[in-house]
């Protein structure tokens, strides 16, 4: 079998395992899903379930770092530099992804965002600000309290049900920025 047929069939059964469990946690309670239930209605085996993933959350953060890999590609597309008009496209993400998000939460699996979405927010600096005034040895830390920060506004917006626009959601994210500015300055 030559490679890319390899990484075609691979990506495949990524997506059938992913889409089996999105299709059980609609139904069913995370902690009462099992692995058996996941390959046997992606119609695969246990091993190919292990060949790609240690257990389901891992399964889960592969889903949300392909997720913000795609949304990456969108916005160097895109070439979009402007910080609120990537904040825009981050909510219309969420939007886009609002059925499995909205299951993520109510099944008490939204901390699974928390690592992929800080290493995202490190390598595009887009929903923050780009040029944060810190030193170099504190930015870890910038990163990890931005991107929990923003990620419970999109979660309470997103449980919310989602009645604001992408725009308007952007425009608090910018409010909040700005507010945090002023007190901290």
């Amino acid at each position: 079998m030559n490679k890319t047929k390899k990484i075609g069939q691979s990506t495949y059964l990524k997506e059938c395992l992913r889409d089996s469990y999105f299709s059980l946690l609609a139904q069913k309670q995370v902690d009462s899903i099992s692995v058996s239930e996941i390959v046997k209605l992606a119609g695969v085996s246990r091993m190919s379930f292990y060949r790609y993933y240690q257990s389901k959350e891992e399964l889960v953060q592969q889903y949300l770092t392909d997720s913000f890999t795609d949304f990456m590609e969108t916005v160097k597309k895109d070439k979009i530099k402007d910080s609120q008009a990537a904040a825009v496209i981050f909510f219309s993400y969420f939007r886009s992804h609002k059925t499995r998000i909205k299951l993520l939460i109510e099944q008490g699996l939204f901390h699974l965002f928390l690592d992929p979405f800080s290493n995202f927010l490190k390598d595009s600096n887009l929903v923050i600000d780009s040029n944060p005034n810190i030193s170099d040895d504190n930015l870890k830390y910038y990163y990890e309290y931005a991107s929990a920060g923003v990620l419970n506004l999109a979660k309470s917006w997103v449980m919310g049900g989602m009645k604001e626009s992408d725009q308007e959601m952007a425009q608090v994210l910018k409010a909040i920025k700005q507010a945090q500015g002023e007190r901290y300055s």
